[in-house]
């Protein structure tokens, strides 16, 4: 009966490993490759209306950009020289 239930227990353990273990190597991965955005450097455009946004952020294949798409379907970009 004790054999039993240690191979139980074993068993037990080497599926929570194998369950487990990957999970938390891609938790580990994932955290290497998005760093949080201070958001205390951001700068905010006052849209007009009802419009929100960002609703989804891109950089087209030269590299440029940020693009932006707001809520009404227009795509914005930014220009660091322009202001507002």
């Amino acid at each position: 009966m004790r054999s039993t239930t240690k191979q139980a227990a074993t068993a037990f353990a080497l599926i929570f490993v194998l369950v487990f273990l990957p999970s938390l190597a891609t938790a580990t991965a994932t955290a290497r490759l998005f760093r949080a955005i201070d958001a205390r450097r951001s700068q905010h455009l006052d849209l007009k209306g009802s419009l929100v946004g960002p609703e989804s952020v891109t950089f087209d294949g030269k590299g440029q950009g940020p693009y932006s798409r707001v809520s009404d379907g227009h795509i914005m970009k930014w220009n660091r020289e322009a202001k507002g």
